[in-house]
């Protein structure tokens, strides 16, 4: 499965180059497209305040800005600079900011998402728990993770179905096997546990992803999210 020089690319970027590693990845079609197949399934709608934690360089802010007034932030300000850059004729503001502490007041989001963050980093109910912070009552807060159940045969098997060679399939390898992944079941726990009601699961590209969706306060009495709700 390894392609030893797109290996070699992957892994010199990861260490000299991480802008621009990500801002590739970010720009991969089967990347993008379980991005954009999850934030489809959210309730995001004209004049919401929206903030996305882990930005990186702004490609998913960018697409999110179309519909709805966004704010990004990044604890890498080397991130941020290249968000600013690259969507430079757009209303996005971005700022650096650690998910664990954002400098944000108290509900001042109507929705907050973070994507491929929370499986990372060190304290994952403190990240959640600050998600929770800056939302409005009634608002939601949703993450994007790697699930657990994807297995080696599952991801060659979804590799073979889109048909991705080169860079891209040594990208999503690597990413299976490299990036920390979550179980849906405690993921929900912690949604929880940091205050976030009513978590919602979703699979997204072939179950190699799991989106998890929960309300601050008390959810609506309608939603367009459709999917395993946990009673925890």
């Amino acid at each position: 499965m390894r392609h030893p020089y797109h290996w070699l690319v992957l892994r010199w970027q990861l260490k000299f180059n991480p802008v621009g590693l990500f801002h590739r990845i970010n720009q991969l079609q089967w990347y993008r497209e379980a991005l954009l197949d999850w934030t489809d399934s959210l309730e995001i709608n004209p004049g919401m305040r929206l903030l996305e934690v882990g930005c990186a360089t702004g490609m998913l802010s960018r697409h999110l800005s179309e519909t709805t007034s966004v704010v990004g932030v990044d604890r890498s300000s080397a991130m941020i600079d290249r968000a600013q850059q690259e969507n430079a004729d757009t209303s996005i503001r971005f700022t650096t900011g650690d998910i664990c502490a954002l400098p944000f007041s108290d509900q001042q989001f109507d929705c907050a998402l973070a994507a491929s963050l929370i499986n990372v980093v060190d304290n994952p109910h403190r990240a959640l728990t600050e998600m929770r912070r800056v939302v409005v009552n009634g608002g939601w807060v949703s993450v994007l993770v790697p699930d657990t159940t994807i297995s080696d045969h599952k991801a060659r098997a979804l590799i073979a179905s889109l048909g991705i060679t080169g860079f891209s399939r040594e990208a999503l390898w690597a990413w299976h096997r490299m990036a920390p992944k979550m179980d849906a079941n405690h993921l929900a726990e912690q949604f929880v546990t940091a205050g976030i009601v009513q978590p919602e699961c979703k699979q997204h590209l072939n179950g190699m992803l799991l989106s998890m969706t929960g309300w601050v306060g008390s959810s609506p009495s309608t939603t367009g999210l459709r999917s395993r709700t946990f009673s925890t």
